[in-house]
């Protein structure tokens, strides 16, 4: 059995609690990870003290090291924005992986890192304050300094927008380079453990903008990565960066790969295609066409804003969808669904659909997510497993999880929320739950008449966001 010690970069439902779900039935791999309480979450920074123990100890008869480093040097995403660390404590942080490749030369280390971000408009949450004041403004800042640099602009132009611009950010602006530049640094050192201490890297840039703070740095990071192509990748979302990695390694344990082929709806955003293809890459499968493919991934994403007013939410025709997967089950493919139509959770119109015409259990993997990627990571790494394990209790368990989570709670939160803001009444995890299985149980029932939710607790208050644990229902 191999054992994966893991640290992601934070405590959220897809890192931990379906992490735990994914494998706990796993004849290939142990995973393990710290208790919540001590990793990131949201503003709360994670405590470096006991998460440094906790990998020492683990990491002595681990076979992998899945570690997210924002985590390990600035405890958290969130935090690797907000810190005051000085360069010596963060060098001491991130010798640690040395520490524990000299402790156990034999632990394969895969680590993922964030580009710092840079958001285009003033937004307090999960930033310095004073990007709530003057975000936008260091953003276009940056934007402005970036194109003159490339002489995409007059000089005349890049003067006038300091003149507006400095007035605004000028205060914060000292900070904000100085934090940028002490990041990036330590992005360099850690791309330069790639293929001596750290064995496989993928470098995260999910909001990418070709010119500004983030532009400039991406080319910076892309020099950096030169010397190390066969061992950094690029992936353009943190969330879902972890599970491609454990899907990358339990394929490299079996030996094996998969062909994945993509298919949309008539009317999508073209860019969708870029980030699912890098995914399903990351995951450590081949992008080919629907003749070769072991495994057709229907991705129900959004259209792109041209096409948005000629295709609303709930009018779009998903019979092509519908047939194509029941073709695909004919002629002995895989299927799976990542769903993030609405933006609001998984769409109830055609999981529906699927359930009555398909089978939700036939799905190889289903993530009805609302961040793409994480999506895409979700779906792909539980058919991973369908591969070896097939329809079994734990795989349909997996699929009954994510049904209740991205369909069942996303639509009873909004639904209890708005029932509540209007009554006066307060919002309880009670109430959600109630709403949740009514929906499931309507919309979905094969996943109701056999799965249950077993408990929920809160992970997370802000925002508010139960975490359901589903078990199988025993018939009396």
């Amino acid at each position: 059995m191999t054992k994966i010690v893991y640290l992601p970069h934070e405590a959220n439902s897809l890192n931990l609690g379906f992490t735990d779900v994914l494998y706990e039935k796993s004849k290939e791999i142990t995973i393990v990870h710290p208790k919540g309480e001590i990793l990131p979450l949201g503003d709360f920074p994670g405590d470096f003290g006991k998460i440094e123990k906790y990998l020492i100890s683990e990491t002595k008869d681990a076979d992998y090291l899945v570690i997210s480093v924002d985590a390990l040097l600035y405890g958290g995403v969130v935090n690797s924005r907000r810190h005051y660390l000085p360069k010596k404590e963060l060098k001491k942080r991130l010798d640690l992986l040395s520490f524990i490749k000299n402790e156990n030369p034999n632990v394969k280390i895969y680590a993922y890192q964030t580009v710092m971000r840079s958001l285009p408009f003033s937004q307090k949450q999960g930033e310095q304050d004073y990007y709530g004041i003057c975000g936008e403004e260091l953003f276009l800042f940056g934007q402005n300094e970036h194109l003159r640099r490339k002489r995409k602009i007059s000089g005349k132009l890049y003067r006038q927008s300091r003149r507006v611009l400095l007035p605004v950010c000028g205060p914060y602006l000292k900070d904000y380079i100085n934090r940028r530049k002490l990041n990036l640094l330590f992005l360099e050192k850690t791309i330069n453990l790639s293929g001596k201490i750290i064995d496989e890297l993928f470098i995260v840039n999910d909001l990418f903008a070709p010119y500004g703070f983030l532009g400039a740095d991406t080319e910076k990071v892309n020099k950096y990565c030169a010397k190390h192509r066969d061992k950094v990748s690029m992936i353009p979302s943190e969330e879902g960066a972890g599970l491609c990695l454990v899907s990358r390694i339990i394929l490299k344990e079996r030996g094996e790969s998969f062909g994945v082929c993509p298919i949309y709806p008539d009317s999508f955003d073209r860019k969708m295609d870029i980030s699912v293809k890098k995914i399903i890459e990351c995951v450590g499968a081949a992008v080919t066409d629907e003749k070769n493919a072991d495994l057709l991934l229907f991705c129900n994403v959004k259209p792109s804003n041209e096409e948005a007013t000629l295709d609303l939410v709930g009018t779009r025709n998903y019979a092509d969808f519908i047939y194509k997967m029941k073709k695909a089950l004919e002629d002995k493919k895989k299927i799976a669904l990542t769903d993030d139509y609405s933006g609001e959770g998984g769409d109830l119109l055609l999981l529906s659909g699927i359930s009555e015409k398909v089978g939700v259990f036939k799905l190889a993997g289903y993530s009805g997510r609302k961040d793409v990627s994480g999506a895409v990571a979700e779906s792909l790494a539980e058919s991973v497993l369908f591969f070896s394990d097939g329809n079994v209790k734990s795989h349909r368990k997996r699929i009954a999880t994510r049904i209740y989570e991205d369909v069942g709670i996303s639509k009873a939160d909004k639904n209890v929320s708005e029932s509540c803001a209007k009554s006066g009444k307060e919002v309880t995890v009670k109430a959600i739950i109630k709403s949740a299985q009514e929906i499931i149980e309507k919309e979905v029932p094969e996943v109701f008449d056999r799965f249950k939710i077993e408990q929920a607790k809160l992970l997370n208050v802000s925002p508010f966001r139960p975490y359901f644990v589903v078990s199988e229902k025993v018939d009396k």
